[in-house]
């Protein structure tokens, strides 16, 4: 995309198509744009009624016709490909920091799609495709950010996601390819029932969900806000957006309140999202008594109706003090209009002024052209700029009586909403990550059953394949030595795929790749290199360590210690080498010196046979000469206590997951991946 759009599109944007089956293609021209004209005509009603209470953030739903035009003027405006489109209709919403207006939209695209079966949806954000990015745990092997671009579509309600041909096949696919396939294989390109799980599971609760974002709250406001919010509830959200993202101008404005003077104000009940509220209670405001704000001490219950008032006026005084003096039915004057200028230079960097004078009647007719697209299109989908000048004029309108008749109207008020909903626990936050992002409550283990399947668990995690992404977690995902078996047991439910001779497993490795990377590791590994590591040896040392117990009954006369067993395995795993006769020294005078400390007790035992036997720990002062006898060494063996190993590396690992107070750390990234969720209690 040019920047002449880049500079009016920010990054909170969506942007949607409604494309039309290409079913009869030697449709008159004419009689397409008769029938494109009234499904958009169709579409907007069906929107109206379905977001008839809905209050938009920042731009509402829209829909235009869009008919090819120019390439000059169409390829500014396109931000996905040089490709030119078929006729549809097009819209794009700014919703600023309330991410719901986007998947509300996603929610009307798919009611636009069931009651006109003949529309195609497609809908993108700056993330590119992002309904691919709710459904990331349940899309084909094959998918990833770089090859589903453009092949993800909305068609009778239900996800549709063009897959690849084949490995080898191109990773893009233009439009209207992709609405061919649709059209050809309506029920072949449909997404998973999963993926669409996961989509449904996100809209779940409109239309009734519309109701439940809203928050009513008592404003002691000016009547001149009063009545514009009566007439136009839509306002409030502008007048906030205003007064939250205030400068010094826009202060400077309430400082005098000239339009809105504090003097003549009534209680009302308004309504907006709870996104606007959260937004507007948190703003600190100041207001200046010398303006005429008498409030209320501030334990006074009325105190936060009329702070409240304040907030909301502002943001109204601010709105109307950027309006513009404008004569009715002047020509529009872009003269300082700054996108303008930018996607007037865009054109003429592409060659759409044809290297005409500037000036010259032909560059006047070009330039009458791109502003008439210019305007249609642009400003159509800005948080609008004429709203500034639509408030100015509705208070221009305003009459007397109907100001004595709306004070009068405000004596009866509906209460107002609880705020308990802004107030999230940190275990309110916790419940709901886990219901966002948490694991399922089949794949969760208590910390009881975790320390015995530790070891297990820690095997299994080095079982995983991994790549240059990283190791693969995924419940689909297939070992070398069970492919074949579980491809014949998996379900046919890539119908398309089998159509056009292509599978799931086109981007898994065949064994002629896995064989080829073995070649390559060999030659590298025969080259010189400053840091020689054997990734196998490597595995095996840590296997052996995962595997070590120590013996209950089965000791050697010839052991001095009971940490001796641990440097015979230590032995064991210097493969290819012998060890050096220094560490056996060095083990033992280590044990000698441990044994006179409280470090044995420090270790959970297994429990014994006899459990009335009382547990004994072995110290041996320091300032006596310790002797391997035979006695010491049968006195040892029966008081020891074997060590439990798992207990006590789940302690080790449960001590490092406390440490990290909820944050990221070594610990929570061993077990998260590996299926195991400690919980709340993990302290126990």
């Amino acid at each position: 995309m040019d920047s002449a759009v880049t500079t009016v599109r920010y990054e909170d944007y969506v942007e949607y198509f409604l494309f039309v089956r290409s079913d009869n293609s030697e449709e008159d021209a004419e009689e397409l744009v008769k029938h494109i004209n009234h499904l958009n005509t169709k579409a907007l009603e069906l929107v109206d009624r379905l977001s008839e209470e809905y209050i938009w953030h920042k731009d509402k739903f829209n829909l235009i016709p869009r008919f090819c035009p120019s390439a000059e003027l169409r390829q500014s405006f396109s931000d996905t490909s040089d490709e030119v489109l078929p006729p549809h209709l097009y819209g794009v919403t700014h919703y600023g920091d309330n991410i719901e207006d986007e998947w509300f939209i996603v929610y009307l695209l798919k009611e636009i799609t069931k009651e006109y079966p003949e529309l195609i949806a497609r809908v993108i954000d700056s993330d590119g495709e992002f309904l691919l990015i709710e459904a990331a745990e349940c899309l084909p092997n094959w998918a990833n950010p770089d090859n589903c671009d453009q092949r993800v579509y909305i068609s009778e309600g239900d996800v549709h996601i063009i897959p690849l041909v084949s490995a080898n096949s191109r990773k893009s696919i233009t439009v209207s390819q992709a609405l061919e396939q649709i059209t050809k294989y309506p029920t072949a390109t449909v997404a998973s029932p999963e993926v669409n799980s996961a989509i449904s599971s996100r809209l779940h609760g409109y239309p009734g969900k519309i109701k439940e974002n809203l928050h009513c709250c008592h404003a002691y406001l000016p009547v001149g806000v009063a009545y514009l919010l009566k007439h136009q509830p839509s306002l409030i959200a502008p007048a906030v957006l205003a007064f939250c993202h205030r400068d010094m101008l826009d202060i400077k404005a309430c400082q005098t309140m000239k339009h809105f003077p504090p003097k003549d104000r009534v209680m009302c009940a308004v309504t907006m999202t709870k996104c606007l509220y959260a937004m507007l209670i948190k703003q600190k405001c100041v207001p200046e008594k010398r303006t005429g704000w008498d409030l209320v001490d501030p334990s006074d219950s009325l105190y936060k109706a009329q702070i409240t008032g304040v907030r909301i006026a502002c943001g109204f005084e601010i709105l109307v003090s950027q309006a513009k003096s404008t004569v009715t039915d002047t020509p529009v004057d872009l003269t300082y209009d700054k996108r303008w200028h930018h996607y007037k230079s865009s054109l003429a960097d592409k060659g759409y002024f044809k290297n005409l004078y500037e000036g010259s009647n032909g560059y006047k007719v070009l330039e009458d052209q791109a502003k008439q697209y210019y305007l249609s299109n642009v400003d159509e989908y800005l948080s609008s700029p004429s709203i500034s000048q639509r408030i100015k004029n509705i208070l221009d309108g305003i009459t007397e009586q109907e100001l004595v008749q709306l004070k009068s109207s405000t004596l009866d008020l509906k209460p107002a909403d609880d705020e308990k909903w802004l107030d999230v626990s940190p275990s309110d936050l916790d419940r709901i990550l886990e219901q966002k992002f948490g694991l399922k409550n089949s794949e969760q283990s208590s910390a009881s059953d975790f320390a015995s399947s530790f070891t297990d668990k820690i095997r299994s995690f080095l079982n995983q394949a991994s790549d240059i992404n990283g190791a693969d977690f995924s419940k689909n995902h297939l070992s070398d030595d069970s492919d074949d078996s579980d491809d014949e047991d998996k379900p046919n439910d890539d119908k398309l795929s089998n159509l056009l001779v292509c599978g799931p497993d086109v981007m898994r490795p065949s064994n002629d790749d896995k064989d080829a990377v073995a070649v390559r590791y060999k030659k590298n590994k025969n080259k010189k290199s400053s840091v020689n590591f054997e990734p196998e040896k490597y595995e095996a040392a840590l296997r052996s360590i995962l595997d070590f117990k120590i013996p209950d009954d089965n000791w050697d006369e010839s052991n001095s210690s009971d940490m001796d067993s641990y440097g015979s395995d230590c032995d064991d795993m210097m493969t290819g080498s012998q060890a050096d006769p220094s560490i056996a020294s060095y083990m033992a005078q280590m044990d000698k010196e441990l044994a006179s400390t409280s470090l044995g007790s420090s270790f959970v035992k297994k429990p014994t046979s006899d459990n009335n036997k009382q547990k004994k720990t072995v110290r041996i002062d320091p300032n006596v000469q310790c002797q391997d006898s035979e006695e010491d060494n049968f006195s040892d063996v029966e008081d020891f206590e074997p060590v439990d190993i798992d207990v006590n590396a789940f302690q080790h690992i449960l001590k490092s997951y406390q440490e990290q107070l909820g944050l990221p750390g070594p610990a929570g990234n061993l077990l998260g991946p590996a299926g195991l969720n400690l919980g709340k209690d993990s302290s126990k």
